[in-house]
């Protein structure tokens, strides 16, 4: 038997001596046939070595993982801690079914599964065919999934696991309502002095609506390089405090925002994602302007802000600010403008395509035309909607805007919801008995009926 042992070993070591230098020349495909014979013959470095090989390649790492374990279980160190980032790492764990690894870890005390599998029940639960859920409710599975992620989030959070301490905070604040808990948690999460923790501790504050501690910590992560979410999330806190000093304030912050992007998209060769953050960031200084009342200055940003990245959002505001006269001098020609610019997008925006049909339709910063409105609720219609069909079917039974069409007027009010079709008509009355029109006929759905 001692002797089968030691003809093992040597072979083991031959085989792996032969593709050692295989694999020092990234030579994976030649290297692994011979590694792992080596490797089965229970040579635990080139178990470790498979382990990486595989681990290289797409769609590999269940099976680089089961190499780690091997060697781990001999004592090699590199393939336990190669195994642990595999299990606690939530994208490889779901595609290679980790799970079991995750939670042997948890058990055995390591802090970062212990999180890892935390976090996997408070966001994923456990499988509802569980023998421990199978006859608990949707609500009350959920209940207990919450209940134990916090036990496994504890039992890290002691052990100094900042991740595990915010996963602690987060759940006794959102679904414990235990507000004292939660501050405890995030108070222990920042001594990391970590720009995430500060900017959850933020978010915290800022739903207790303390943000003027918020916008402090906010700042803090953002100055430590936090330049995804703070930035913003610190000028709403500031914006949300509401004095005009914490308005002058989200403002500086705004430029220093827009100075800071501007150098990265320089740096990194005029990326869009770059552009569509500044554009968000100028729209963020026009809603500051536009909270405070100085609302021309306010459409101003927004416009600056579109013309930028084309939002719809943002061009959909500065059209509807000059439609009402929203703070600043009322504009049909401005507005129209924006709007059919709008409804010419090959989506069809809807509002846009309501606003147009309106404006033909009662000669709103264009001469009036009934058939160039139809034309618009016509697509309104192809959008599925159930105001540009009322208007169609009305319009065609009337002849507005085009010659009269019974048939086709009845028909589109085929299988019309009752309660949807008068609350249309109801709106639409309303919207000409604002600008003095009173000859819009009256449609009755039960009798196919129409009175004027």
């Amino acid at each position: 038997m001692g002797l089968f042992g030691s003809s093992t070993k040597k072979e083991a070591k031959k085989l792996y001596n032969e593709a050692l230098p295989l694999y020092e020349q990234g030579k994976y495909e030649e290297a692994l046939e011979p590694m792992g014979q080596a490797a089965e013959l229970d040579h635990k470095e080139a178990m470790y070595l498979c382990g990486n090989m595989e681990a290289s390649m797409e769609y590999h790492s269940l099976i680089a993982a089961k190499w780690y374990a091997k060697a781990a279980e001999k004592g090699h160190s590199e393939a336990k801690k190669k195994l642990n980032d595999l299990c606690v790492d939530s994208s490889v764990r779901k595609k290679y079914h980790l799970e079991k690894e995750l939670i042997k870890r948890a058990k055995n005390g390591m802090p970062e599964a212990q999180y890892a599998y935390a976090d996997m029940l408070y966001h994923d639960g456990v499988d509802k065919n569980d023998p421990g859920r199978v006859l608990l409710s949707e609500k009350e599975r959920k209940n207990k999934d919450i209940e134990d992620a916090l036990v496994w989030a504890l039992k890290a959070a002691e052990q100094g696991n900042m991740d595990a301490q915010l996963l602690c905070a987060l759940i006794c604040s959102v679904n414990l309502n235990d507000n004292e808990s939660a501050a405890k948690w995030y108070k222990t999460a920042i001594g990391h002095d970590n720009p995430w923790a500060y900017h959850s501790y933020g978010t915290f504050l800022s739903s207790n609506k303390q943000y003027k501690e918020a916008a402090e910590f906010f700042l803090k992560s953002w100055n430590m390089g936090d330049f995804k979410w703070s930035p913003i999330s610190c000028i709403e806190a500031y914006k949300n405090i509401g004095t005009k000093k914490s308005r002058a304030e989200a403002l500086k912050l705004c430029s220093r925002i827009i100075s800071e992007l501007s150098r990265a998209k320089q740096k990194n060769g005029n990326k869009s994602e770059f552009i569509t953050e500044i554009a968000a960031v100028l729209s963020n200084m026009g809603q500051i302007y536009y909270e405070a009342g100085d609302k021309n200055t306010a459409l101003q940003w927004f416009l600056r802000s579109y013309n930028l990245n084309g939002s719809i959002k943002t061009i959909r505001r500065c059209a509807k600010m000059y439609y009402e006269g929203d703070g600043i001098k009322k504009d049909y020609k401005k507005a129209y403008k924006i709007y059919s610019s709008m409804a010419e997008d090959k989506e069809y925006n809807r509002d846009a395509l309501y606003q147009c049909g309106i404006m033909n339709f009662f000669g709103e910063g264009v001469p009036a035309s009934p058939g160039q409105a139809l034309q618009y609720f016509l697509k309104l219609w192809d959008r599925g909607d159930t105001m540009g069909r009322y208007l169609c079917a009305a319009m065609y039974h009337e002849g507005i805007g085009i010659s009269p069409n019974s048939d086709e007027a009845f028909e589109l009010i085929q299988g019309f919801p009752h309660g949807i079709f008068e609350s249309r008509q109801e709106e639409w009355m309303q919207e000409c008995i604002k600008r003095g029109y009173y000859t819009w006929p009256h449609l009755s759905l039960e009798t196919h009926t129409v009175y004027l």
